[in-house]
């Protein structure tokens, strides 16, 4: 089967993101196939999967702001920050209230720093850092991994208490990609005084798609649909970017065979179905459409003396009828 689009799954408790593709796969045959971030088996929620030509726009939306729910359980942490890790440290949390902890939450907003858990799939010398974690025991593995440097820079938009209740606090965080939930949840034990670990985590949004856009594997894999009920055209799905609408064929296909198109700056902006002051980087990336709404790909633009290079970097080779 050749087809293109994407796909909005509720992923279930106890899956792994590829689980998810096998099932896919398993319904309705050979599809080239990906997805738009990973989440553990012992998260649920918003899995985006992309299949055949829509692959290539991976990379941009994982760059997409992402939501999550989570519950901290206060009072002890574990090996994977988690609740599928073993307690290493136990403190008091009976000093905690909802006051208290709304007092801190403003400390994580906007660009921090992390350091990722040792269990996850960061990489150190090309091998996952929860491969060093399973080969030994996880303290011993913090030894041999220097997570220090591989700190990392995300940021926080927003940070919110729904509820707490007897040692546990329920969240909503919107971040940025890379955010480590499991790491948030344990910095914010700490400037609590006490220690914690994510006990339960949900991704309500991702790549623009939130919980109630999502289809349950189970109703898609027992249904009699072809896979397109469930899809979102190639064409229709929003990737962040500025778009460019031209109706110059010669312009189009020039881009579309990969050459480099210099065009002036005012022209370039007057083809945008976004004003300028979206564009917030000097080296930035456009989507290319024709004016009936069909994608050629996307492009890398640079301005430089009023005048605007475009060169091609993901081209379409499959467009819908």
């Amino acid at each position: 089967m050749d087809y293109s689009g994407l796909l909005p799954i509720n992923k279930p408790l106890g899956m792994t993101s590829k689980d998810v593709s096998r099932v896919i796969l398993r319904k309705y045959g050979k599809l080239k196939i990906g997805h738009v971030g990973t989440l553990d088996p012992d998260a649920d929620g918003v899995l985006t999967v992309l299949l055949g030509e829509a692959t290539k726009f991976q990379d941009y939306l994982l760059e997409m702001r992402k939501t999550y729910e989570f519950s901290v359980k206060f009072g002890e942490s574990t090996t994977t920050m988690d609740r599928t890790g073993d307690v290493v440290d136990r403190k008091s949390w009976s000093h905690l209230n909802a006051d208290l902890i709304e007092s801190h939450l403003n400390q994580f907003l906007g660009k921090i720093n992390q350091i990722p858990p040792i269990y996850s799939a960061v990489k150190y010398q090309g091998r996952e850092l929860y491969k060093y974690a399973r080969q030994n025991e996880a303290t011993e593995a913090e030894v041999l991994v220097p997570l220090n440097q591989l700190s990392r820079e995300v940021e926080i938009y927003s940070l919110k208490l729904i509820s707490y209740q007897s040692g546990i606090g329920n969240f909503e965080v919107n971040c940025s990609k890379g955010t480590y939930v499991r790491t948030l949840a344990s910095d914010l034990a700490l400037k609590l005084e006490t220690v914690g670990h994510v006990c339960k985590l949900r991704r309500t949004r991702s790549a623009g798609f939130s919980l109630n856009q999502c289809f349950e594997l189970d109703s898609m894999a027992s249904s009699t649909e072809p896979i397109n009920s469930f899809t979102v055209k190639i064409n229709d799905i929003h990737i962040g970017l500025p778009i460019m609408k031209t109706d110059d064929k010669v312009l189009l296909r020039r881009i579309k065979d990969g050459q480099r198109i210099n065009v002036p700056s005012q022209e370039f902006y007057s083809m945008l179905a976004h004003p300028k002051h979206d564009l917030v980087a000097p080296n930035q990336f456009v989507l290319i459409e024709d004016v009936q709404g069909n994608r050629m790909g996307i492009a890398e633009y640079r301005e430089l003396n009023q005048e605007i290079t475009l060169h091609l970097k993901r081209g379409l080779t499959w467009l819908p009828a």
